[in-house]
């Protein structure tokens, strides 16, 4: 990749292109050889893309359109590797589009549509800056620069000059056309900058600001179209002036659904097509059609429950006596700078001090317990702020380990896999420690669902318990990781927590190693403030000091085990009487609760390491265990309807689903469980009901080699 040039002179470059574009352009285009696709170069550029952990889809060569029926898909799931193995080979030039938002790491493209335009916005000193941290690609017009924020972004149009689209800024649901694509005017996407995506602190208050101090202004939304007379309910007048990416199918069926008791089909599509034009981004009309399409078909959806479920009951705050040591300094620096719930603030921290401590400390209690943690940040989208908690944290992470090796690290972050073995690629070697950022639960489930990747489940579950070896073998070699530390930090809403996990993840033990937090939405807090910089700097001196005595504890003769004196088995026999009769209660909850014991323990090692102390003693177990108490009830809060609604929403998926497909017509039953992202058990449990009522039926189909299958069709 070349070498950014000055700020200035890149500039002129680019102006000096776009000219030469024109004069290409106004020649006899007959004379001119057409642009060739090379595989070597698409290739060398996806790499790339996957290891940023970037979302890919195909667009037609020399197009910017999608070569795919529907990209939209793949914003809440990844390809599999045969759909990628069918979209991008040596024989089949393609064009390549990354999609932004959750399903990239929130990614952003700031794509400005004249040569100056990103040097207007930066100003030459940061423009300067962004060239040397982050990736940008030179466009026909001008330039599109790749950043990751770690809170939701607006998509805008910013008009200048004339210009409509000067800034395209894109988040979620849109995609953004990458190197090394083709324009529609015969100019390849080129790469300048470097191979590394940038993750600004505050990127959207920085975007704010500067569209303020350029006098920029977004296009003002259209008035309420006529025929809506204002005295609809209050949800629907709010519904009508646009929704975010996310809301935007559920709430066109309500409004589709609502409508259709007063307008004929053909009015409801007059006023919801001018609707989609106003919900960021805008719902095609293509989709809206859709919609409305099957609310008159198949009747009228169900209009009391919106798509986001919340948790019957606020969850109280942690116990203040969990608030001790370093906990209680880390939450009182960030606590004030972001809307995020400070029981987020307490796991994420605790995430950070044990990748710290990584295998440097551990206590056995039944085998060696490392401080090493899985969680799972739920709340709703947005306003609980559950990356900016996560990101909070993660800063704190990566400022401890920036003397490393960058060539081959002992400690990374890592935002997203693609597969087992990139994983364990990452942990290869001798006591890697990595921490796995999903930003969305549901991506990592999503792709662990592929056959291709049906193996990283196991995995993930295995390296829970930090074996002292974890191998990998594939056709062409054998991946040995000695001593793994793997930590994952993710998220997600209840809803698509309901549509993640399956009957196999509970209770196959995969979702028990889980912390499930759930947060209730702090304030409003529409300024946020920086973090003191002096706490800051404080907080990582003491964790510092805490991983040096880990490391001199490591080298003495306890080899890093912290003692249990027999006082603080005491206090955890006590504990463990009450809670085992608890997770002894037959309710699905109840599988998710056997680890919990695990975490106290874990949670104790860090309040032990805060306080230089080579044994638990019962004041570090005590508060240990009111966090262990404290997420088992958040645990029971998220899941103590979970059986009873996946199980009609799967209901409804299923009778959706095959009528998509036509009335009438078998669907392979091993189509229908993949498609729906479903056990057997769990389409079979969902199936009956339908086919007692006479919505679906069940049927077998003769294959072509005389077998049998199962089939499912709607009546």
């Amino acid at each position: 990749m070349p070498q950014p040039a000055l700020a200035g002179a890149w500039a002129k470059e680019c102006e000096n292109l776009v000219m030469s574009i024109a004069d290409i352009i106004n020649n006899d285009s007959e004379s001119q050889q057409p642009p060739k696709f090379s595989w070597t170069d698409l290739r060398k550029h996806i790499e790339f893309y996957e290891r940023e952990g970037l979302r890919y889809i195909p667009l037609v060569w020399g197009d910017k359109k999608p070569a795919v029926k529907s990209w939209r898909p793949f914003q809440s799931r990844a390809p599999t590797s045969e759909e990628l193995a069918s979209w991008f080979h040596e024989s089949k030039p393609a064009n390549i589009g990354i999609i932004c938002g959750a399903a990239s790491g929130g990614l952003v493209a700031l794509c400005f549509n004249t040569p100056r335009g990103a040097l207007e916005f930066f100003g030459e000193e940061l423009w300067q800056k962004l060239l040397n941290t982050t990736f940008v690609t030179q466009t026909y017009r001008g330039v599109h620069v790749l950043l990751r924020s770690d809170t939701p972004i607006k998509n805008q149009f910013v008009p200048q000059g004339g210009i409509p689209s000067w800034l395209e800024i894109r988040y979620e649901g849109n995609y953004v056309v990458v190197p090394p694509s083709l324009h529609p005017e015969g100019v390849f996407y080129q790469p300048i900058g470097v191979e590394s995506i940038d993750s600004p602190e505050n990127l959207a208050d920085f975007i704010d600001q500067r569209l303020s101090q350029l006098c920029l202004k977004t296009p003002p939304t259209r008035e309420t179209p006529k025929g809506i007379s204002g005295s609809e309910p209050g949800w629907v007048q709010q519904a009508l002036k646009g929704v975010p990416e996310g809301e935007r199918d559920n709430v066109c069926t309500r409004l589709a659904g609502y409508f259709k008791k007063h307008l004929p089909q053909d009015v409801v599509l007059s006023v919801l097509i001018p609707w989609g034009e106003r919900c960021a981004p805008p719902f095609p009309p293509q989709e809206i059609r859709k919609v409305v399409i099957s609310v008159y078909r198949y009747g009228e959806p169900v209009e009391e429950e919106p798509e986001e479920e919340a948790v019957a009951s606020p969850m109280p705050g942690l116990p203040a006596d969990a608030w001790q040591g370093l906990f209680r300094d880390y939450r009182d620096l960030v606590a004030g700078t972001t809307e995020a719930p400070d029981n987020y603030h307490y796991v994420c921290f605790a995430q950070t001090l044990g990748a710290t401590l990584a295998r440097r400390i551990h206590v056995y209690h039944a085998r060696r317990l490392f401080p090493n943690f899985y969680i799972c940040l739920v709340g709703r989208t947005a306003i609980t702020r559950k990356d900016t908690a996560r990101y909070r944290a993660q800063r704190l992470l990566i400022d401890l380990h920036s003397e490393e090796n960058q060539e081959n690290p002992q400690f990374q972050i890592l935002p997203g896999i693609g597969s087992a073995e990139g994983l364990l690629d990452a942990l290869g070697g001798e006591r890697k420690v990595v921490v796995l950022s999903e930003s969305e639960l549901l991506s990592l489930l999503a792709k662990a669902r592929q056959e291709a990747l049906s193996n990283l489940i196991p995995k993930l579950t295995s390296l829970f318990d930090c074996p002292d070896l974890e191998t990998l073998k594939t056709r062409q070699r054998t991946v040995v990781c000695k001593e793994p530390f793997l930590s994952i930090s993710s998220g997600t809403t209840i809803a698509w927590l309901q549509k993640a996990l399956t009957e196999r993840d509970i209770y196959g033990g995969f979702a028990n190693r889980f912390i499930f937090v759930y947060g209730n939405p702090k304030p409003p807090l529409p300024f946020p403030p920086k973090m003191d910089a002096d706490a800051y700097t404080a907080l990582l001196a003491k964790i510092n000091d805490i991983r040096l005595w880990a490391e001199r504890l490591q080298r003495s003769e306890a080899s890093g085990e912290l003692v249990v004196p027999d006082t603080t088995k005491a206090m955890f026999a006590d504990y463990y009487a009450e809670y085992h009769k608890r997770c002894a209660a037959e309710t699905l909850p109840a599988t998710l609760i056997p680890r919990v014991q695990t975490f106290v323990w874990k949670f104790g090692l860090l309040y032990a390491a805060m306080a230089g102390s080579e044994q638990i003693l019962p004041e570090h177990l005590e508060p240990a265990i009111l966090a262990g108490d404290y997420f088992e009830q958040s645990v029971l809060q998220i899941f103590r309807t979970f059986g009873a609604s996946r199980g009609k929403q799967v209901e409804e998926n299923l009778l959706a689903f095959l009528r998509s497909k036509g009335r009438g017509v078998p669907i392979l039953q091993r189509d229908v469980y993949r498609a729906l992202n479903l056990s057997a058990t769990e389409l079979e449990q969902a199936a009956k009901p339908l086919e007692r009522l006479g919505l679906i039926k069940n049927s077998n189909k003769v294959t072509k080699k005389g077998r049998q299958v199962s089939c499912y069709e709607a009546v």
